[in-house]
Protein backbone atom coordinates (compact mmCIF):
# COMPACT_ATOMS: atom_id res chain seq x y z
CA UNK A 1 0.00 0.00 0.00
CA UNK A 2 1.08 3.55 -0.65
CA UNK A 3 2.26 5.45 2.40
CA UNK A 4 3.80 4.37 5.66
CA UNK A 5 1.17 2.09 7.12
CA UNK A 6 2.20 -0.19 9.95
CA UNK A 7 1.57 -3.94 9.51
CA UNK A 8 -1.36 -3.68 11.94
CA UNK A 9 -2.90 -0.78 10.00
CA UNK A 10 -2.48 -2.64 6.73
CA UNK A 11 -4.07 -5.79 8.18
CA UNK A 12 -7.05 -3.84 9.53
CA UNK A 13 -7.57 -2.03 6.24
CA UNK A 14 -7.39 -5.22 4.18
CA UNK A 15 -9.69 -7.01 6.65
CA UNK A 16 -12.15 -4.15 6.08
CA UNK A 17 -11.83 -4.56 2.32
CA UNK A 18 -12.54 -8.29 2.56
CA UNK A 19 -15.47 -7.82 4.97
CA UNK A 20 -16.99 -4.96 3.01
CA UNK A 21 -16.93 -6.82 -0.27
CA UNK A 22 -18.28 -9.99 1.33
CA UNK A 23 -21.10 -8.18 3.16
CA UNK A 24 -22.02 -6.20 0.05
CA UNK A 25 -22.25 -9.39 -1.98
CA UNK A 26 -24.38 -11.06 0.72
CA UNK A 27 -26.70 -8.04 0.95
CA UNK A 28 -27.22 -8.03 -2.81
CA UNK A 29 -28.15 -11.72 -2.73
CA UNK A 30 -30.48 -11.26 0.26
CA UNK A 31 -32.28 -8.46 -1.57
CA UNK A 32 -32.74 -10.47 -4.75
CA UNK A 33 -30.24 -8.44 -6.74
CA UNK A 34 -27.37 -9.67 -8.88
CA UNK A 35 -24.28 -10.26 -6.73
CA UNK A 36 -20.87 -8.86 -7.57
CA UNK A 37 -19.47 -12.38 -7.88
CA UNK A 38 -20.55 -16.01 -7.39
CA UNK A 39 -17.68 -17.88 -5.78
CA UNK A 40 -17.82 -21.56 -4.79
CA UNK A 41 -19.30 -22.23 -1.35
CA UNK A 42 -15.89 -23.09 0.13
CA UNK A 43 -14.26 -19.84 -1.07
CA UNK A 44 -13.09 -17.52 1.70
CA UNK A 45 -12.28 -13.87 1.02
CA UNK A 46 -9.84 -12.93 3.78
CA UNK A 47 -6.78 -10.72 4.19
CA UNK A 48 -4.45 -13.27 2.61
CA UNK A 49 -6.75 -13.61 -0.40
CA UNK A 50 -7.03 -9.83 -0.78
CA UNK A 51 -3.22 -9.61 -0.76
CA UNK A 52 -2.93 -12.42 -3.31
CA UNK A 53 -5.45 -10.83 -5.68
CA UNK A 54 -3.87 -7.40 -5.27
CA UNK A 55 -0.42 -8.81 -6.04
CA UNK A 56 -1.80 -10.22 -9.31
CA UNK A 57 -3.36 -6.93 -10.39
CA UNK A 58 -1.55 -4.00 -8.78
CA UNK A 59 2.05 -2.92 -9.14
CA UNK A 60 4.09 -0.45 -7.14
CA UNK A 61 2.73 1.82 -4.46
CA UNK A 62 -0.99 2.36 -4.98
CA UNK A 63 -3.75 4.28 -3.28
CA UNK A 64 -5.55 2.09 -0.74
CA UNK A 65 -8.95 2.36 -2.44
CA UNK A 66 -7.54 0.60 -5.49
CA UNK A 67 -7.40 -2.64 -3.48
CA UNK A 68 -11.21 -2.76 -3.39
CA UNK A 69 -11.48 -2.05 -7.11
CA UNK A 70 -8.87 -4.69 -7.98
CA UNK A 71 -10.49 -7.33 -5.79
CA UNK A 72 -14.06 -6.74 -6.99
CA UNK A 73 -12.91 -6.72 -10.61
CA UNK A 74 -10.92 -9.94 -10.17
CA UNK A 75 -13.76 -11.69 -8.35
CA UNK A 76 -16.37 -10.71 -10.93
CA UNK A 77 -14.11 -11.87 -13.77
CA UNK A 78 -13.09 -15.15 -12.12
CA UNK A 79 -16.38 -16.00 -10.43
CA UNK A 80 -19.05 -14.59 -12.74
CA UNK A 81 -22.69 -15.07 -11.88
CA UNK A 82 -24.84 -16.94 -14.35
CA UNK A 83 -28.31 -15.48 -14.04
Amino acid sequence: MKGAASPDQEFLYLAGVASGIGYTNAALIMNGRTPLYCAPNDYVLNVQEVKRIAALNLTGPVEPQLYSVAVVTWLSENYPCEM
